[in-house]
């Protein structure tokens, strides 16, 4: 699924909010008539996950792969180090506010191609980079930096708990989502599993396209089980 403004979907001028977009699956699913399925969502699509059993429950949900996310990205000024790892919060807010105004700015798709560098491992080939970097490049930056501001002030650390469908946490050791958040979020979720896929060279926050083999064999592993 393209979210709005993403890859082929079109980009309306706005509903760049997650709970919008949890929206959106909602109707996708009623659209193709899917009333069981397995949702698999990767970074800011974990967020739209949460949301979607926040507004419509479980009951369309099978089972849940939930892929390198934080359940909190904003950190509180009065939190420890400890308590900010937990919850995944790398940013603070002057520093969120910094990224959102450059990444609006005339010179912003720097920012986006910078911040690939730093959340893939140093053995990533150069081609694979640069694809990844023109599938950024089709999310206008004005409305990404709307949804990041969005996804940035969710905070799901009472919601996870209360999931039930069998879920695969897949953790990639990534620099923005700290190993010890995707730990918290797995023994949160009874029952759940935990898989930890790096890249070639280190963590890698997209650990479907560095090392898609040990990735696909872990998900399967688990809708099969």
């Amino acid at each position: 699924m393209d979210h709005r403004g993403h890859g082929r979907s079109r980009a309306p001028a706005g509903g760049y909010r997650i709970h919008r977009l949890a929206a959106d699956l909602e109707q996708l699913l009623r659209r193709l008539e899917l009333d069981r399925v397995d949702l698999l969502a990767h970074s800011m699509g974990v967020s739209v996950a949460c949301a979607y059993l926040d507004l419509f429950g479980p009951g369309r949900i099978s089972s849940l792969v939930l892929v390198d996310e934080m359940s909190r990205a904003l950190r509180e000024p009065g939190w420890s180090d400890g308590e900010a790892e937990e919850a995944g919060a790398t940013m603070d807010a002057p520093g969120l506010f910094e990224f959102l105004a450059g990444l609006r700015a005339p010179d912003g798709e720097r920012l986006r191609v910078d911040f690939l560098h730093a959340v893939t491992s140093d053995g990533i080939e150069p081609e694979l980079l640069d694809w990844m970097a023109e599938q950024n490049a089709t999310f206008p930056r004005a409305e990404a930096a709307d949804l990041i501001f969005n996804n940035a002030v969710q905070d799901w650390r009472d919601l996870i708990p209360t999931i039930r469908a069998r879920t695969l946490v897949v953790a990639g050791d990534s620099v923005n989502v700290p190993l010890r958040s995707q730990r918290w979020v797995h023994q949160q979720i009874a029952g759940s599993e935990l898989a930890v896929v790096r890249g070639r060279e280190g963590g890698t926050h997209f650990p479907f396209l560095e090392s898609p083999e040990e990735f696909n064999r872990r998900v399967s592993d688990f809708l099969a089980a």
